[in-house]
């Protein structure tokens, strides 16, 4: 079996990071903001016009130890280092922050050390320099960029990202539920079916 490098965002796409952050947010400023609500890639910045420091939780520990680690994706993750092929977890945390660590280590407790560990993490703002076969990600301007290199994409639909046409590169077939629900544990079995199909495997887990 040919070997190819996957390279997998951590946010949102094997953890549950937005539900958790508006659950920070609404209860710490009394707001009733919807995972609807996010709409577009800066709506944590935005709401500093409304007096709140959305950032502010992202450099706290306890708020890494809150996401979940969806475990159909460190399974198929694990299947796929099993059937030799290379798998990066890519997040574009800020290197400064002091939760940075706790990050890392909630994210990879989830997975056998043998296969994936501190070796497998890659920490960059801009993913379009990492070279790869195919990405998995919910931000729609870095798998654009991909697409616009040839390279083979998975997007998983999230209210940010939903507006976007998908092409027989990007498959984002998976449809988002509804206001406040979290179907991506789910949604990592189309993962697998798409990257069985865009490289000819037969790749399964138990």
């Amino acid at each position: 079996m040919q070997q190819r490098t996957i390279l997998v965002d951590i946010d949102n796409t094997i953890s549950n990071m937005n539900h958790v952050w508006l659950r920070y947010i609404n209860r710490e400023y009394h707001t009733k903001y919807k995972y609807s609500d996010i709409t577009h890639w800066e709506f944590f910045d935005e709401l500093g016009d409304e007096g709140i420091d959305a950032f502010e939780f992202l450099d706290w520990v306890g708020f890494w130890k809150s996401t979940i680690i969806y475990p159909n994706a460190v399974k198929i993750i694990e299947a796929l280092v099993k059937a030799n092929q290379e798998v990066y977890l890519v997040t574009a945390t800020d290197i400064l922050s002091p939760a940075l660590t706790a990050k890392v280590l909630h994210t990879l407790k989830s997975f056998d050390p043998c296969l994936i560990n501190e070796d497998n993490i890659v920490i960059a703002q801009d993913k379009s320099i990492i070279n790869g076969d195919v990405l998995i990600d919910d931000k729609l301007e870095t798998c654009q960029e991909w697409l616009r290199r040839g390279k083979a994409v998975y997007m998983p639909e999230q209210p940010w990202n939903s507006e976007f046409d998908p092409n027989s590169n990007c498959n984002q077939l998976s449809i988002f539920d509804d206001e406040d629900g979290d179907n991506m544990n789910r949604r990592w079995l189309d993962v697998l079916e798409y990257i069985n199909k865009q490289f000819k495997l037969n790749l399964k887990f138990n």
